[in-house]
């Protein structure tokens, strides 16, 4: 009698934990599915000082049984910039700070949104990091950019709409054996800039997208007219001085910076230069993800330093189990 009594309180405690899990999972869904952002509209407009302005329109459905009073979204960025919002066209103060790798977007409602209900929100922001530092090609005719950019929404998005607008005049790079990754799924021009397009059916939390797009623009510095024959003059004599002092010094100046390696002479950013440090102290080789970790910037950004570094010939990076791994050539 006391086994069966024994195996009862046993089948009751296993049949009480597992209710308990399903619950915490059925509870955990539920709490995403409260409500949901369709239909979703990004709009990404490149400038050539670095930064990009992003355009995010997109319709709130309530379907849970609780008023909202607000709602968050989450950009890649450790360098945006929230700039204006409003929701169903009246201007709401939204608040946005940087998280852990990305850049929290808080957008108050006017009034709770309630069940069933629906809002429409939209926002500007100024993001400084979707680009990659300009460089300018061997005939500095033109300035070549990486831009990269990471989606990963703590909102189920259907319909989702990404647009990125290059700079007038640029188109993609002609160094690049493949400049836009995934291929858009609609292209357009209005005879000056070129716009690039992707769709997504359904973007759920945890799930994530990347849009990456190499582009260059010509050097467009402006020419200014001087009429002052004195100024032409000095800028002549001292042209001719210049190359005396570069004929004569040039090959030891050259000599010096040699020693560093070709690299130097192309020229390596501070966050470059961080980047390949980690990897010598690693021995040469580590893990993509420790330079995640122990960089203070976004994982896209990383990503872009990483690209533009392998594309130099200073890493290289490959598959190595589940593993990415990074691995330095320099030296």
């Amino acid at each position: 009698m006391l086994k069966k009594w024994s195996a009862l309180i046993l089948l009751a405690i296993g049949f009480f934990l597992v209710s308990s899990v399903f619950s915490q999972t059925a509870s955990a869904q539920s709490s995403f599915s409260t409500f949901y952002l369709d239909p979703v509209d990004i709009t990404l407009v490149t400038n050539t000082n670095g930064t990009t302005d992003l355009y995010l329109v997109s319709e709130v459905h309530n379907n849970g049984p609780d008023n909202l009073s607000d709602i968050e979204y989450r950009v890649d960025s450790l360098d945006a910039y929230l700039i204006y919002a409003e929701v169903n066209q009246q201007e709401v103060s939204g608040i946005s700070f940087i998280g852990d790798r990305f850049t929290s977007v808080t957008i108050p409602f006017p009034e709770n949104l309630g069940p069933n209900g629906t809002a429409d929100v939209y926002f500007i922001m100024e993001v400084g990091d979707f680009q990659s530092n300009l460089n300018l090609d061997d005939a500095g005719a033109y300035y070549g950019v990486d831009f990269l950019y990471y989606i990963r929404p703590i909102n189920e998005m259907h319909n989702l709409t990404v647009s990125l607008r290059l700079p007038q005049h640029s188109a993609l790079s002609s160094d690049s054996v493949v400049p836009i990754y995934p291929e858009p799924d609609f292209n357009s021009t209005d005879g000056f800039s070129h716009l690039f397009g992707w769709q997504v059916d359904l973007l759920r939390p945890g799930q994530e997208r990347v849009f990456i797009v190499e582009f260059q623009f010509p050097n467009l510095a402006p020419v200014q007219t001087v009429v002052d024959t004195t100024f032409h003059v000095l800028s002549f004599i001292g042209g001719i001085a210049l190359g005396a002092v570069i004929t004569l010094f040039g090959p030891r100046i050259y000599g010096r910076l040699k020693r560093v390696g070709d690299v130097r002479i192309v020229g390596i950013t501070n966050e470059e230069e961080d980047v390949l440090d980690i990897i010598r102290n690693k021995g040469g080789s580590c893990p993509q993800k420790d330079l995640y970790t122990e960089m203070s910037l976004s994982q896209s950004k990383v990503s872009i330093i990483l690209t533009n570094l392998e594309e130099r010939g200073l890493i290289k990076r490959f598959r190595d189990g589940r593993e990415n791994m990074v691995h330095i050539l320099e030296e």
